[in-house]
């Protein structure tokens, strides 16, 4: 006879639950270390490649939270580098990561 999986109920729950608070928190630290500085995108593109966490991490949330970017430079960052807002960062092809860190970089850079 199949389990149902209210079966399992809460103590699988509970579980889970620490699971997804613990991906929470990992995630705000990295942005935070991005708003900080302590961590650029180019190293945080490589640390997505070791990280499972960051896999199914969106891309969008993350370079809102480097310096000098908001919703709208970010999105328009995101454009022009062929991005699709909703991307994770494992589905980011090379072509992609490099454009991308490009415009990021010229968010940073003085206007003349």
């Amino acid at each position: 006879m199949p389990q149902n999986a209210e079966d399992n109920g809460p103590p699988d729950r509970a579980v889970i639950f620490e699971r997804i608070a613990a991906v929470l928190a990992y995630r705000a630290r990295l942005e935070d270390r991005l708003a900080a500085g302590a961590l650029t995108l180019e190293e945080l593109l490589d640390e997505a490649d070791r990280d499972p966490i960051l896999h199914g991490t969106k891309i969008l949330g993350l370079l809102e939270a480097l310096p000098h970017t908001g919703k709208v430079t970010t999105r328009r960052a995101l454009a022009a580098a062929g991005v699709d807002e909703a991307a994770q960062i494992a589905h980011l092809s090379a072509e992609q990561r490099a454009r991308l860190t490009q415009e990021i970089a010229a968010l940073g850079e003085p206007t003349t």
